[in-house]
């Protein structure tokens, strides 16, 4: 069971690294503020998508962490 819980994390922070990557305050140094605001605003229709995914990843690392420690 222990496997599984480590699956579930791990595929809800995939959407997560995504969304860092896109969104990554960087952009904005290296391409300019235009380009970093084009990248957000791409991710609107994601947003309950991401909020998901970073619900499920904390409640499999509670899980995870209270009955493995």
């Amino acid at each position: 069971m222990r496997d599984v819980w480590l699956a579930v994390i791990a595929v809800s922070l995939a959407p997560v690294a995504v969304v860092a990557f896109l969104a990554n305050p960087l952009i904005f140094l290296v391409l300019g503020p235009d380009a970093w605001r084009e990248r957000v605003a791409r991710l609107a229709p994601y947003r309950w998508w991401f909020a998901f995914s970073v619900a499920v990843c904390g409640f499999a690392t509670a899980v995870y962490r209270i009955r493995y420690g």
